[in-house]
């Protein structure tokens, strides 16, 4: 069973904010996508991915660490019902 891991590079509750990055990523050739995070759905995440391993999904990490958003982190996959 493979899991696919995001990269969470962004997240506030100013969904503008996060359109922005989205943007900026858009330009430099990144396809973000924005999620609701939380019971809420208050908060909105700026997500890369997912990728198909953790060693693809570290570069981008890294690359992101690199150019502007020092807190991106990989998402742990949510646990399957069978777990």
């Amino acid at each position: 069973f493979r899991q696919f891991l995001p990269v969470k590079v962004f997240a506030s509750k100013d969904l503008e904010e996060v359109e922005h990055h989205q943007s900026r990523l858009r330009k430099i050739g990144y396809s973000a996508h924005v999620v609701n995070v939380g019971t809420s759905c208050k908060m909105k995440a700026l997500r890369l991915g997912p990728y198909p391993t953790a060693s693809q999904a570290k570069v981008i990490r890294k690359t992101m660490r690199s150019i502007l958003f020092e807190d991106a982190y990989l998402v742990a996959p949510a646990k399957s019902a069978r777990s």
